[in-house]
This record gives C-alpha cells, sequence and structure tokens, in this order.
C-alpha cells in the first residue's frame, strides 16, 4: 500500500494524496516550473489519488478541475507543495 494522506476539503467530503513520491517526479516537477499550467497538472497527477468520489490520478485530476471550490484547490495545492518541496514548507 502506498504511503497516503486524507485531507477534509472545505466543500465537504475528502482527498487523499500520495506522501511518498519518487526522485524521478520531483526531477519532472521542477523541469515544469517554468509552464505554470503543466506544472500543476504534473503536481497533481503525481500526488492526488482521490477527489471525493473520483478514484485515480487522471479521475481526481478532472474532477478537480471542474469543481468550483477554489478553496479545495488551495488546500490540496498547499499539501502539494509540502510533498513535492518540503524545505519550502513552513512546516518543515
Amino acid at each position: 500500500m502506498q504511503d497516503t494522506k486524507t485531507i477534509q476539503l472545505p466543500s465537504g467530503g475528502e482527498a487523499v494524496l500520495r506522501t511518498a513520491i519518487t526522485n524521478r517526479t520531483r526531477k519532472e516537477f521542477a523541469k515544469a516550473k517554468d509552464d505554470v499550467d503543466l506544472a500543476i497538472e504534473l503536481g497533481i497527477k503525481s500526488v492526488l489519488v482521490r477527489y471525493k468520489d473520483a478514484d485515480g490520478p487522471e479521475a481526481a485530476y478532472e474532477a478537480l478541475m471542474d469543481s468550483t471550490s477554489g478553496e479545495d484547490f488551495n488546500v490540496i495545492s498547499e499539501s502539494l507543495q509540502e510533498i513535492l518541496d518540503p524545505k519550502s514548507s513552513p512546516k518543515g
């Protein structure tokens, strides 16, 4: 089983995020940092396992992008940043 973290979403429900990623994923994410849209997509697909009732990285990403909850997006983005770059987190 993968290492995961479950977070409660402001709009209700929960999201499940992978907490252990490979250095290969970190490298790909670092290459995409100049392209904000690509970095967001790659980061979310690398970490988000479930968003509400959508299972799997692709389905969870699409459900999050189709959501109107900016608060959910912000909470997931903050967690994503902590996972991809722990030293940049205020908690890290």
